[in-house]
């Protein structure tokens, strides 16, 4: 057989280029989408058989940075080493491999040794459950990225614009999944569709793969030879993945405790970062990184002045995140100003990979173990600067006298990371005093925006200070975990202690009563607990019908230890607490007394998985109070969730779920969970707080939501098999029923509605309440 042409080739070749860049950046999308979407799918999948605790968190972080990590190494290696087809043959097998280990499952096997925190059974319930597709999709984008620089394209010389291709594939996956995808749609038909477009992935890469190999450019061009590179770039490359990447997850914790919680305010701070790979990624980006340079201090500066403060809450979220966006943008632009060359994309995009997850680990597992508060974000708002090139052009210009000001900032950093904060008083004076310090320092470093070392270190040392004299003059105690900061504060006359995680209050006891007479010794359960409230008129009705005694108690959720002094001789309460520093100080007597004088069990772990370890039909009456913040479990809160705490329960036996809630209406889902498993549900009346409540205006001074207010009077649901079960409750019109056209759609383990939670709350359904 003759050869064609060599003008049929020609043609052939440009038909095969004109289809090429829609059809790679389509794939590199889909895989962005699918890898931002199987994090919280299978996240979703495995919370209600390994819970929550920190063993299981930590590891489902590391597991997914370090698969992602795998899949840069493995296409990073064929891309480099091995010739185009052979690459493209076994990135075919491996695609192959992963498609057969789908769909994706919790092996059930190892599920139950990984919900008691074992290790290798963690990874073995990941690397089998999921690990392969992720594997595959990780090696994607950079693979692709490689194949589309060895085609004939025009733009083959530059292929990092297709970056800005996965970042829109993951906006997209990080704004639909908890929107659209997890609302509407049952997990079920979220592992089967995730499924079918993987399938559809593994077809277009091979299509990709076949057309970089069809087109017959690189053939015929000669290339030189690779710019020899040195380590020290490496590790600018690195550095410059890492800070951003631990910026990231430090503004986002920042927001949460210390401005305002909400439920979904990770997304904003995430969408930030992936917008600004897609500006500076392209050949033009929309923003020039000299314009970035220029507003970088103006708008860190005003942070110095006002990095802990509270007001104004809206105003604080957008100075936070302008401030997170411009560091960004500092630092991926920088970042893109020194990619290389398109043959040494992979290995780019590897040490990029590394940087983010060494980035990302010490500010999500690192710090929390370290510091007390969230003082990682001041720390890498100083790093930015550190990261631009005319900081070190300046610094090599200007002589040792100007380290002066940076080396004074690094020990007041130390300082303040490593316990300063527990030698300082903080006075009336100081506080009155430390804002104008601090705004003349954010003028300073505004002022000084051309001599870039000085400027450096006078934003350490003012955010510094800031971090130092944040510590409110109420704060008597601020441990941290990596479920958060926890902070027992005091009024100001110091009649009362309050335990805070962020922005939410989980419980108060008073110290001394108006008299000024110590009364720690008698613990009265106050604030959301207060005596003749909602829950004691529940829990004495409960106490009533069944003869006079509760036996035995659970209760999910520790707080202050508050509702242990409900109990009474002969009765044994058990609380379940999943995070340790909760524990420790709800048992320190110099902070609380509740469980010193009023003695309960505390067993640590997931409440789902360590209620289910209990003997069946043990208990009374169940109290499930853990879900008043902004994030809430909801593997506790669902009809599979109940039928387990109805197995624990007696015969007759009552179920209490503490619904009060911020941002969200979740007593219509308990009600609906209780219907959909054939109980009745009672709920109280929110607006029929009884008029002897007792005032605490000492707490209303220090928390802004004050517990006699009624907007935050418990909102309790009461769920039992029978109605004569809640005793007198069943006929007392402070409890009522909700109707059928009130109740929410049951969540389950395969279905949960967050976001419609959260709409009702808003709309006058939120309300119902309220009668």
């Amino acid at each position: 057989m003759s050869a064609p042409p060599l003008g049929e080739v020609v043609v052939r070749a440009k038909d095969v280029r004109r289809g090429l860049l829609p059809i790679f950046a389509t794939t590199i999308l889909i895989s962005a989408f699918l890898l931002f979407s199987v994090q919280p799918l299978f996240s979703k999948m495995v919370l209600p058989q390994l819970g929550g605790s920190p063993v299981v968190w930590s590891f489902s972080l590391v597991f997914f940075q370090a698969a992602v990590l795998a899949g840069y190494a493995y296409a990073h290696v064929i891309a480099t080493y091995m010739r185009p087809a052979l690459a493209l043959a076994l990135h075919a097998f491996v695609l192959a491999i992963a498609l057969a280990a789908l769909p994706i499952a919790v092996p059930q096997d190892w599920a139950a040794a990984a919900g008691q925190a074992d290790i290798l059974a963690l990874a073995a319930v990941y690397i089998w459950g999921v690990g392969l597709p992720v594997f595959a999709i990780s090696a994607t984008a950079p693979l692709l990225q490689s194949w589309f620089s060895r085609t004939g394209h025009h733009q083959a010389a530059d292929p990092y614009f297709l970056y800005g291709a996965s970042n829109i594939g993951s906006f997209a996956a990080l704004a639909l999944y908890p929107f659209a995808i997890e609302p509407l749609t049952a997990l079920g038909w979220q592992v089967s569709n995730w499924s079918m477009l993987y399938a559809v992935l593994a077809l277009l890469l091979l299509l990709c793969g076949m057309m970089s190999l069809t087109d017959d450019a690189p053939a015929r061009r000669t290339e030189a030879p690779a710019a020899p590179l040195g380590w020290s770039e490496r590790f600018k490359w690195m550095g410059l993945s890492a800070v951003p990447s631990g910026l990231l997850v430090a503004v986002t914790a920042h927001v949460a405790t210390d401005v305002v919680s909400a439920p979904f305010v990770w997304v904003v701070p995430l969408a930030l970062f992936l917008l600004t790979f897609v500006i500076v990624f392209r050949a033009d980006p929309w923003i020039s990184h000299a314009r970035v340079l220029q507003v970088h201090a103006l708008v860190v500066a005003p942070l110095i002045a006002l990095l802990f403060f509270r007001a104004f809450e809206m105003a604080m979220v957008v100075l936070h995140l302008a401030a997170f966006f411009v560091a960004a943008m500092v630092c991926h632009g920088e970042l893109a100003r020194r990619r290389p060359e398109a043959r040494r994309l992979t290995e780019f995009y590897l040490l990029m990979s590394l940087g983010g997850v060494i980035g990302g680990i010490f500010a999500s597992l690192i710090s929390p173990m370290i510091f007390s508060r969230i003082y990682e974000y001041p720390i890498l708002l100083v790093a930015v600067f550190a990261c631009r090139a005319d900081f070190w052009e300046a610094l090599r210009g200007s002589g040792k006298l100007t380290l002066l000001p940076a080396a004074a900032a690094l020990a007041i950093i130390a300082f303040v990371a490593f316990g300063g904060q527990h030698v300082l008083t903080v006075n009336k004076l100081v506080e009155q005093s430390i804002l104008p310090i601090a705004a003349g320092l954010a003028l300073a470093a505004f002022v000084a925006r051309h001599q870039r070392v000085l400027q450096t270190g006078i934003v350490a040392v003012g955010l510094c200070v800031m971090s130092l004299f944040g510590i409110s003059a109420t704060s008597v105690e601020t441990v941290r975990s990596l479920f958060g900061v926890h902070m027992v504060l005091k009024d100001p006359e110091a009649k009362f202690h309050l335990l805070a995680h962020g922005t939410t209050l989980h419980g108060a006891q008073r110290w001394f009563d108006d008299a000024g007479r110590d009364v720690s010794a008698n613990p009265q359960p106050i604030a959301y607990y207060y005596r003749g409230g909602p829950y004691e008129h529940a829990i004495s009705a409960v106490r009533a019908a069944r003869g006079g005694s509760l036996g035995h108690v659970g209760i999910m959720g520790l707080g202050s230890g508050g509702l242990s002094c409900y109990q009474q001789p002969g009765e044994a309460w058990r609380f379940f607490e999943i995070d340790h520093e909760v524990t420790r100080i709800a048992r320190d007597p110099r902070l609380f007394t509740f469980l010193k004088h009023c003695p309960a069990d505390v067993v640590m772990g997931d409440g789902r998985i360590k209620i289910a370890e209990e003997p069946d039909q043990s208990y009374d009456l169940l109290i499930m109070d853990a879900f008043s913040s902004d994030s809430i479990p909801v593997h506790l809160l669902t009809a599979e969730a109940l039928d387990v705490y109805r197995r624990k329960l007696k015969p007759g036996g009552v179920m209490l779920f503490h619904v009060s809630n911020r941002y969200m209406e979740l007593g219509s889902v308990v009600a609906a969970i209780a219907q959909s498993r054939g109980e009745v549900a009672r709920l109280n009346r929110r607006d029929a707080a009884p008029a002897s409540r007792p005032a605490e205006p000492g707490v209303a001074r220090v928390w802004p939501a004050a517990p006699q207010d009624r907007a935050i009077e418990p909102w309790i649901v009461l769920v039992a098999k029978n109605e004569k079960d809640f005793g007198a409750i069943a006929t007392d019109a402070r409890w009522y029923s909700l109707k059928d056209d009130e109740l929410s759609a049951p969540w389950t383990d395969d279905y949960s509605n967050v976001l419609g939670a959260i709409y009702r709350f808003k709309t006058a359904d939120g309300k119902i309440g309220v009668r």
